[in-house]
């Protein structure tokens, strides 16, 4: 069988800010640019995979997360939905169920390890497109029945891809962002390390378990930051579903 994983987050605020507000609302004034907009993507991709089942994998508030129970300072510099958009969230999960999308949420997750868990167990017998544009994604392209699509560019994105864009392979994607970190989700990888300097240390310690055990590195003093980055861009592909 075939699967569309929808990193439903991501296409709701795309929807949202992609349409002016002023222009799309009831009589009543009440506002649907992100409701219309979201069916219109869901639409697209139906008609971009017409014999794929689609499952709408959902965040859980950021309070019951793991991560910022682990680390408060996770996701801590996100504001709050603006009140345009979260007022039209109820109708938009309307919308989804009413165009037979399961939805799925697991409480103390976010939504890319329900479909980190959803693409790990489908994968095995399934064809899976994770339709997101978030780069965590890449980390899933480490299964060869896993693909990436992107609904604003309208583009597929593979392991090729990920190696072409970052110079290192799905496999260490992981060990990538734990250098770098990851400025919308407030974790700070080790500081003064770039892409560049982190693709170097990838491929001179290959795993992340030789870069750990070199206590002669000068990053060495660093290490409580990267573990706890490591931990924090990893998902799990073990949640209960």
């Amino acid at each position: 069988m075939k699967y569309v994983l929808l990193d439903i987050s991501g296409i709701i605020y795309r929807a949202f800010f992609a349409l002016n507000q002023d222009k799309f609302h009831r009589s009543d004034g009440f506002p649907t640019n992100a409701i219309l907009g979201t069916i219109n993507i869901l639409k697209q991709l139906n008609r971009k995979f017409p014999e794929h089942i689609f499952i709408s994998c959902r965040d859980s508030k950021r309070s019951e997360l793991l991560r910022t129970q682990e680390t408060d300072t996770y996701k801590q510099n996100r504001k709050s939905a603006d009140p345009i958009l979260a007022q039209q969230f109820e109708h938009i999960y309307k919308s989804i169920e009413a165009m037979n999308i399961t939805s799925v949420k697991c409480i103390g997750y976010e939504a890319d390890d329900v479909i980190a868990t959803l693409a790990y167990t489908l994968q095995k017998d399934n064809e899976v497109v994770i339709a997101s544009s978030d780069k965590d994604m890449n980390q899933l392209l480490v299964y060869d029945n896993v693909i990436i699509y992107n609904p604003a560019k309208k583009e597929f994105f593979d392991s090729d891809d990920c190696f072409e864009k970052f110079k290192v392979h799905p496999k260490n994607f992981t060990f990538y962002q734990a250098f770098v970190g990851d400025a919308s989700d407030n974790i700070q990888g080790i500081k003064g390390v770039g892409p560049k300097t982190a693709v170097k240390l990838i491929n001179k310690y290959e795993t992340i378990e030789k870069f750990i055990n070199d206590t002669k590195s000068k990053y060495h003093k660093n290490i409580d930051d990267f573990t706890q980055s490591l931990e924090l861009v990893t998902l799990s592909t073990s949640i209960a579903i």
